[in-house]
């Protein structure tokens, strides 16, 4: 589909019930190409994904907000397998077959998990999400330091996750929200939207503001990345941003030791398994993947899949 078509493409807004009885919002961007299903990082929803989703016109690109994130619902813990079990209901219920899965951050994780579930999987796509990983990840670092970044990223837990409040709370609360996406780089004309996503409607005239806690919670200490990359058979791709900046500002040097460690870690693993490409774009950050350098990232990854012939 060319550029000057695009504005054929009709979206849908959709919700589809997860195993355990969880409502997830869903967004089909439409057209008649092969599905791909993308997921968000930590901490936003599907409106993060548009720009990116928009970039990718041979495709019919899904999204969805995970459960804690968007409109999507709550569950009481953390599990990787119900995140997996939530986007293979999403495949399901969309009717998209045996689609490429991917995402960003959060997402791309979250992808990684279903490659080791799925074989058949066309490929998996992970933008950027490697997670904090271990000390071995950190070349040149102290260990004490890793221990402080580490503790450091744990204390940044916020306490209001999974607020909840009435429309006068909401209406104060969306100004704190506004503002930390304003912050990311959200453009200014899409924060109110951004915003308003963040929360979710519960009945009596009450809102919960999400992400919500099990979340954070969950992610915590998952430090796997590099054993789940060797469970995965499908063609695996990671794009690698050119700013790490999850750590806080006193640890530069420490995200220095952290893109080296990634790097070394990557040859590595790409010199065993034949089947992963890793894809720099130092111009881009974390956040810009998906959003400025969205353009950049659609184009790494309609490369791979005609490698691998996924397309018309």
């Amino acid at each position: 589909m060319s550029r000057d078509q695009r504005q054929f493409r009709v979206k849908r807004d959709l919700a589809v019930e997860s195993h355990d009885g969880i409502n997830l919002a869903v967004r089909d961007h439409g057209g008649d190409g092969p599905p791909i299903l993308f997921m968000h990082g930590a901490g936003t929803h599907l409106l993060s994904l548009e720009r990116l989703a928009g970039e990718m016109d041979e495709y019919r690109v899904v999204t969805m907000d995970q459960r804690w994130s968007g409109q999507s619902g709550d569950g009481d813990t953390y599990c990787w397998d119900d995140l997996v079990s939530d986007a293979e209901c999403v495949i399901d219920g969309l009717g998209l077959g045996n689609p490429v899965v991917g995402g960003h951050s959060w997402g791309g994780m979250i992808a990684v998990h279903y490659g080791t579930r799925h074989p058949e999987v066309p490929a998996v796509v992970n933008l950027d999400g490697n997670g904090p990983g271990d000390a071995s990840l950190y070349d040149g670092v102290d260990p004490e330091d890793f221990e402080a970044l580490s503790s450091s990223q744990m204390a940044k837990v916020p306490a209001h996750l999974g607020a909840e409040g009435d429309s006068a709370w909401k209406d104060q609360a969306m100004i704190e929200v506004a503002r930390t996406f304003r912050a990311l780089g959200v453009p200014p004309e899409e924060v109110d939207a951004f915003a308003e996503r963040s929360f979710l409607k519960l009945g009596g005239g009450r809102w919960r503001r999400h992400p919500s806690r099990p979340m954070y919670e969950g992610l915590t200490g998952d430090l796997r990345m590099f054993e789940l990359y060797r469970r995965v058979e499908a063609p695996l791709l990671v794009v690698l941003s050119g700013g790490q900046d999850w750590g806080p500002p006193w640890a530069e040097s420490l995200m220095a030791g952290y893109r080296r460690g990634l790097l070394r870690a990557f040859a590595e693993l790409m010199t065993e398994r034949q089947t992963v490409r890793l894809v720099e774009l130092p111009e881009s950050d974390h956040v810009g993947l998906t959003g400025r350098h969205a353009t950049d990232t659609a184009r790494v990854i309609t490369t791979l899949l005609q490698e691998v012939g996924y397309a018309r």
